[in-house]
């Protein structure tokens, strides 16, 4: 049984609306249903294998050498008619594929009215690109014949200079069109998309079926359904342009409107399908922003490096044991193709919200140390940090002895140490990196003595060596109380 399909004023009410019949025994003229049957069931992509220059380079994951695409057309392929900048076919490319995890440098050489004797593409770009997206043929009324002819010259020229493996082609059939007062209609692509199924397989081409996606062209046009007793008044938008319509001599009441162009809405379906097929769920595990949620099935452990986790986000779980996670709970890892690493630790102690965070670089010296913030108990988890000791130095038999703890940038002393030299300018020891000041610090006192009576001053460098500026007179030190800070402009 046909369906009755309202139409819409242009004032979106619904008032007045016009019925027209769909029967899909008798179509409208030049309709899909008369070329492309229910039988039309082969593949609207393949050549997958044909990619491998685009995803070779995607795993490669160098983000200063972006793969380079280059696309070629007429009018369908360059955006005609699209209002919204960021549905460009170029734009949307890349958006879609950036939300994919992949990056890219796309380049539209494409100009309205051409043909594919008009091929745009010169041997320069050809040799520099690692992707070329081919897509011609409303602009070529000739005999098919003539069309399939030029279009497998380009093709092999293109393999001429290229292999697939240093270049992918991808030839886009164009998208279906409903114009059939310019000759631009389904029975024109038709024997179009079946020529160049054939041409892609002989070039080591991937091919994509626009029009075989989106094949009733006829139903999308700004003016569906067209008044035809006033063809002036606006039309609720459709998802094809009518470029025609305000022309009373192609004005055709008899059909639903002379659409061509894909508008915003069919770019998104058309574009989101190309990237979805060049960034199939096997290639996705190289993309950037990769996500893997591990869990607690595959706890890691805290001494891995930055290199040791894949890029893009990893969830694990974390064991908080001692000299290992500084807490019990989940780790979230992110690591970037530049090397750049960070790790989020949060707590599973109740309602804490305790949060450690370390950053790193897996080209360099690995893992940062941890900075933390507390949950609202104001628990604050830290990990202590014991240095060596110069000069007979070590540490004391109380207070568990010298050590410190670095919060955000400011760097803590704590415990006390015995038994050392005590000469003016002795060498205590000697921080990290991370924790030494950005200036030199003077003025550092602490206590000292086997009464803790004496006033002592410690000389902390900005190489990181801590030393006896005035000494006690007995050799015990108590360090607590002494900061700095790490890091120049932070208050």
């Amino acid at each position: 049984m046909g369906g009755i399909i309202p139409s819409v004023t242009g004032d979106g009410t619904g008032s007045a609306l016009r019925m027209r019949p769909v029967d899909p025994q008798m179509p409208a003229r030049g309709s899909y249903l008369d070329v492309m049957p229910e039988t039309d069931r082969y593949q609207r992509t393949f050549g997958e294998e044909y990619l491998y220059a685009l995803h070779q380079c995607w795993r490669r994951q160098d983000v200063a050498q972006p793969p380079v695409i280059f696309l070629d057309g007429d009018s369908t392929i360059i955006g005609a008619y699209i209002a919204d900048g960021a549905y460009l076919p170029h734009n949307i490319l890349l958006t879609q594929l950036r939300l994919r995890g992949f990056d890219a440098k796309i380049t539209n050489l494409a100009v309205s009215g051409a043909t594919i004797a008009q091929f745009h593409l010169s041997d320069a770009n050809i040799n520099s690109a690692q992707c070329i997206i081919i897509s011609f043929g409303i602009n070529d009324t000739e005999p098919v014949d003539e069309f399939v002819k030029r279009y497998r010259a380009k093709l092999a020229h293109i393999r001429l200079l290229r292999s697939y493996l240093q270049t992918a082609v991808i030839i886009k059939v164009s998208n279906a069109v409903g114009d059939t007062t310019h000759k631009r209609d389904e029975t024109q692509a038709w024997p179009q998309r079946q020529a160049l199924r054939k041409a892609a397989r002989d070039y080591q081409c991937f091919y994509f079926d626009t029009a075989g996606y989106l094949a009733d062209a006829r139903n999308g046009a700004s003016g569906t359904w067209n008044d035809t007793l006033n063809p002036s008044v606006p039309i609720t938008p459709g998802w094809m342009d009518d470029p025609f319509r305000t022309d009373p001599n192609f004005h055709d009441p008899l059909s639903f409107g002379n659409t061509v162009h894909p508008l915003e809405l069919a770019n998104s379906w058309i574009w989101g399908r190309l990237a979805d097929a060049l960034a199939v769920p096997g290639v996705r595990n190289f993309a950037f922003n990769n996500v893997q949620n591990l869990g607690s099935l595959n706890p890691r452990g805290s001494t891995e490096s930055p290199a040791a986790y894949p890029y893009g986000i990893t969830v694990s779980r974390s064991a908080g044991v001692a000299g290992s996670w500084p807490l019990d709970g989940m780790v979230m890892t992110v690591r970037s193709p530049d090397g750049m690493a960070v790790q989020y630790l949060t707590s599973r102690e109740g309602n804490e919200s305790q949060l450690s965070i370390r950053t790193g670089n897996a080209a360099g010296t690995g893992w940062g140390t941890w900075t933390s913030d507390s949950g609202k108990s104001g628990k604050t988890p830290v990990a202590f940090l014991s240095p060596q000791f110069q000069n007979d130095w070590i540490d004391g038999a109380s207070d568990g002895g010298a050590r410190m703890v670095k919060r955000d940038e400011v760097v803590y002393f704590q415990g006390n140490l015995s038994g050392g030299a005590l000469a003016p300018g002795t060498l205590l020891f000697t921080l990290p990196e991370g924790y030494r000041p950005f200036n030199e610090v003077t003025t550092v006192s602490c206590i000292g003595g086997v009464a803790r009576d004496e006033l002592v001053v410690l000389l902390v460098h900005k190489n990181g060596d801590v030393t006896l500026q005035k000494p006690p007179k007995t050799a015990q030190l108590y360090l607590d109380g002494i900061s700095f800070v790490t890091r120049a402009g932070l208050f």
